[in-house]
């Protein structure tokens, strides 16, 4: 009798494959978890390399582009848009001045083991301030890839939320870097301030191909088994 024509192995292998199937949508639906956070509480307003708070990844780092002076960096009071539940208003980051458009600031990830990154963050300006922001990516910090406008046409504070989930080179990267670069400011006491910056993302599953495969070959070899135990007709 053939491996599909035992209908104790057929039985076995629908429940197999069932379970399979189930993982797979229990997977699809799971939740996001906070890779990095910074809400800049405590910023002094000079460091270039600001080290994520809270979040799976604890060597994440938000990097100020070296062409910043001190002058046009400042530690301001921030706030709770788009905070994680439960953290205080802490401070934001503040850049300033016209001479610096076309600089930013780049965060440093690491995805290993999660997918569908969300990059979430507080972004407020005054009229004459940074109100042309690019968002780009990379996972090389060499090859960036353009992402998304992120405007601000109405000079007030807005949560921006950028789901990367259709860029399947992130997921599982180690080394996945999101560059924001701000343009617009249109004189010297220009600013930009961003706060409470979050990037989620979710747990990749267990390898399904891998499980489906472990489990086919073990059906293999107990059918095998069966079948050498089974006495002579």
């Amino acid at each position: 009798m053939g491996f599909y024509g035992d209908p104790v192995m057929r039985t076995t292998s629908i429940i197999v494959i069932g379970g399979i199937l189930a993982i797979a949508i229990q997977a699809s639906s799971a939740e996001a978890a906070l890779v990095a956070n910074w809400n800049f509480s405590g910023y002094n307003g000079d460091d270039r390399s600001i080290g994520s708070e809270m979040g799976a990844d604890a060597g994440a780092t938000l990097t100020v582009d070296a062409g910043w002076s001190d002058a046009d960096l400042d530690a301001v009071n921030g706030n709770v848009l788009n905070a994680v539940s439960g953290t205080p208003a802490g401070d934001a980051i503040q850049f300033m001045d016209s001479a610096n458009n076309g600089l930013g600031f780049a965060i440093k990830a690491d995805l290993t083991g999660f997918m569908n990154p969300v990059l979430s963050f507080a972004y407020s300006r005054p009229g004459n301030g940074f109100d042309d922001v690019d968002l780009f990516y990379s996972t090389d910090n060499a090859t960036f890839t353009k992402f998304a406008d992120v405007d601000n046409p109405n000079a007030s504070a807005a949560v921006k939320t950028y789901d990367f989930s259709a860029i399947n080179a992130l997921d599982g990267d180690s080394s996945v870097f999101f560059r924001l670069v701000l343009s617009g400011a249109s004189n010297a006491s220009g600013t930009a301030e961003f706060d409470n910056i979050q990037l989620n993302a979710v747990p990749e599953p267990a390898s399904l191909a891998m499980l489906g495969i472990g489990s086919l070959a073990f059906l293999a070899v107990n059918h095998r088994r069966r079948l050498h135990n089974c006495p002579a007709a």
